[in-house]
């Protein structure tokens, strides 16, 4: 793989590093977008689940892998302090 002039290397693609990249790249920027996390499967990721995704997944009977989602809920409903979010 030949090696390239870029105008910009944006590190992290997540929301902040990929709108970076995006505004850039519509100006003629040549970028590089570099990302080190693990690409993650959708079906085991819980924390961004549409609520009309999240029914559907529990009746097929799957569930969160940890308890947070009950920790968030009782949180938010202050039915437990915010310190047990840890």
């Amino acid at each position: 793989m030949a090696y390239e002039d870029v105008d910009a290397v944006v590190i992290g693609s997540g929301a902040s590093g990929g709108m970076a990249a995006w505004n850039l790249t519509r100006k003629g920027a040549r970028v590089l977008l570099l990302e080190a996390g693990q690409r993650f499967e959708r079906s085991q990721f819980w924390s961004h689940v549409k609520p009309w995704e999240e029914r559907g997944r529990r009746r097929r009977g799957e569930s969160p892998r940890t308890g947070w989602v009950r920790r968030c809920a009782r949180a938010l409903t202050k039915r437990c302090p915010a310190s047990s979010f840890g």
